[in-house]
């Protein structure tokens, strides 16, 4: 696992997720119109490579009926997206990543 990847991991665990997600997109990636789609594309090749997903979850969490409730009239398939592998890295468990590093305020050594 590079630094770069634990940094979007940790930025999606943080309190303000999609903050920090844009800041470390900023940092390390090339700024563009369009960072959330780009976000939601790095996400899912780590959601790929450590949080399995299926098929069943995926249709669910894309239904437009469902997500009106949520976000109204006004969404994007983009927004959609990015909110599910957010979800999949937030609350997925420490241990789904192996290589994950303690930042060194919490480390107890």
């Amino acid at each position: 696992m590079d630094n770069t990847e634990q940094l979007l991991i940790r930025a999606c665990k943080s309190g303000d997720p999609i903050t920090r997600l844009l800041s470390v997109y900023r940092r390390f990636y090339l700024p563009n119109e369009t960072p959330k789609l780009y976000l939601a594309h790095i996400l899912a090749g780590i959601v790929d490579k450590y949080v399995p997903v299926t098929a069943t979850e995926m249709i669910f969490e894309f239904d437009p009926k469902q997500k009106k409730e949520f976000f109204g009239e006004d969404f994007t398939y983009t927004e959609i997206a990015l909110g599910f592998v957010l979800h999949k890295i937030r609350y997925a468990d420490r241990a789904k990543f192996p290589g994950l590093t303690t930042p060194c305020a919490f480390r107890q050594d």
